[in-house]
């Protein structure tokens, strides 16, 4: 399998945690000021603490499907062969053999590195809830494969477990975090409408220009 299909490599968690906080608070702040206002600050809570909770990626491993079948296997990197030019895919008759996991929960962290890790990351493909494992070879021996895609999966299992530890760390914070964010910037309106309420003028009124709020 291609290096490019390392799978929990392609961004680190901590800055995945980082930029969810932004987005969550940073929609907050781009909420229509009006229907903030007019809004329970709890059911605000929980429809920001809904649409950015991460759900956890669960194998359903008791749904494993396998297929195998004849290809042509790249063998350039084989030690044991005479090979003139390994700079050039050598290939010759060998048997391809695919496993499918499917899951639920969100495909996206499977691309990301979890705060516990391996400098040796497994190998998947990840496509419409489904996760793809593959093996190549021209001898393939039915026990060693069997052992390879166990140890491949108890590897995965541990990825996806601190993962999901990490997720719900984050989780557990995203109501805490709407509702502080909801608070500021239903203080903060509230406070230039009653200032503008003061000004009789309208083209005195306040428009309030801040990295927390839009510029009406």
């Amino acid at each position: 399998m291609a290096p490019d299909n390392y799978l929990f490599n392609k961004q680190d968690w901590h800055a995945v945690e980082s930029a969810h906080r932004e987005a969550l608070i940073r929609e907050i702040d781009e909420y229509d000021s009006e229907r903030l206002l007019n809004t329970s600050p709890s059911d605000l809570a929980s429809y920001f603490e809904e649409k950015f909770w991460i759900e956890p990626v669960v194998l359903r491993e008791n749904e494993i499907a396998a297929d195998q079948r004849e290809v042509q296997v790249d063998v350039r990197r084989d030690p044991f062969r005479d090979i003139r030019d390994r700079s050039k895919p050598f290939k010759v008759k060998g048997t391809r053999i695919e496993i499918d996991v499917p899951f639920d929960g969100e495909p996206k962290l499977f691309r990301i590195q979890p705060t516990i890790y391996t400098l040796n990351p497994p190998q998947g493909e990840v496509n419409n809830g489904i996760l793809r494992l593959k093996l190549e070879g021209t001898n393939l021996n039915p026990e060693e494969v069997k052992v390879q895609i166990d140890r491949t999966l108890t590897t995965i299992r541990g990825y996806l477990q601190t993962l999901a530890n990490d997720v719900g760390k984050l989780n557990r914070q995203l109501r805490f975090l709407a509702e502080k964010a909801i608070s500021a910037i239903a203080d903060l309106v509230g406070c230039v409408n009653e200032v503008n309420a003061l000004i009789p003028s309208q083209t005195l009124k306040i428009k309030l220009k801040c990295d927390r709020m839009r510029d009406k």
